[in-house]
């Protein structure tokens, strides 16, 4: 589904796989918000970005309400900004702001809605914030990266990031295709789109389905896309991630994200929260200043 752009978009963040533990801390437990300008700049794009994806594509099946998207976010901006080289640009991000409200849906964010950094290409990161314009953090094996390059139309994406705009498919980055463009599978076609032969629009209230052709705020029932529930809190019955708070389903009922030190196995856990991410089995906590020595 092309609406699942929105857990990377929303942090800017282009960092989706290993990182640095922190001492374990309990779940329950929460440190206090920290709102220096930078964080205030990061957490007034997740809100912009996030009432731009409600507008255009549903997504409050993911958060609820956007001011529950902004605090579940706030420790990734509280974390990101402080990273070595990693800036989040008031006057760019306040015209992102002011864009978003009247851009079109399903083209690509403003260039403006992009965050960058001024590590350059082969320094060591943790997130791709903290790399410059057209790179993104590469990762290996280990907990930290290197700065690489995008990559662009038909170039590998198997072990890199494409380029704004651009869709991964087939291990190779492509630009996705307009409504009824030719097509093997979702990722080749645009955003609120699914390929059926053809790239087709996804399909609201009223309209016929079979299965995968609603809009994210709808669901097939009766051969009909029906409006979707509100997402239930965790302990709710579920079939799939739409039907909870935070997309966490995990054995027909959903589930709390993980935290830090907790397990992440997808096969039986939740998926980790917003300023973690799953290791070797357990969620994680970013340090990209360790990356840096």
């Amino acid at each position: 589904m092309r609406w699942l752009w929105l857990v990377v978009a929303l942090a800017g963040c282009g960092r989706c796989k290993h990182d640095a533990p922190p001492p374990p801390v309990a779940k329950k437990q929460k440190a206090p918000a920290v709102t220096t300008p930078a964080v205030q700049a990061c957490l007034d794009r997740i809100r912009a970005v996030t009432e731009y994806t409600d507008r255009c594509e549903g997504g409050k099946a993911w958060w609820g309400t956007v001011e529950r998207a902004v605090e579940q976010l706030r420790g990734a901006c509280e974390i990101i900004s402080v990273a070595p080289g990693a800036s989040y640009d008031r006057k760019a991000i306040d015209e992102c702001v002011a864009a978003l409200p009247k851009h079109a849906c399903g083209a690509p964010l403003p260039a403006s809605c992009g965050v960058h950094g001024s590590l350059k290409l082969g320094e060591r990161c943790a997130f791709a914030e903290q790399c410059g314009t057209g790179a993104f953090c590469k990762l290996g094996e280990t907990l930290c990266g290197v700065c690489a390059p995008l990559a662009r139309v038909f170039e590998d994406c198997q072990d890199a990031a494409c380029e704004e705009g651009l869709n991964c498919a087939g291990s190779k980055c492509i630009k996705p295709g307009a409504e009824g463009a030719t097509c093997l599978t979702d990722f080749e076609c645009g955003r609120m789109m699914y390929c059926a032969t053809t790239c087709q629009r996804l399909r609201g209230e009223g309209q016929p389905c079979t299965g995968r052709e609603c809009a994210p705020d709808f669901v097939c029932e009766s051969a009909v896309c029906k409006k979707r529930p509100p997402p239930g809190p965790p302990g709710a019955p579920c079939q799939s991630g739409l039907d909870c708070l935070d997309f966490a389903c995990v054995g027909g009922s959903c589930r709390e994200l993980a935290s830090v030190g907790e397990s992440c196995d997808p096969e039986k856990d939740p998926p980790c929260a917003p300023s973690f991410v799953c290791f070797r089995g357990k969620c994680t906590l970013p340090d990209a200043h360790a990356c840096a020595r």
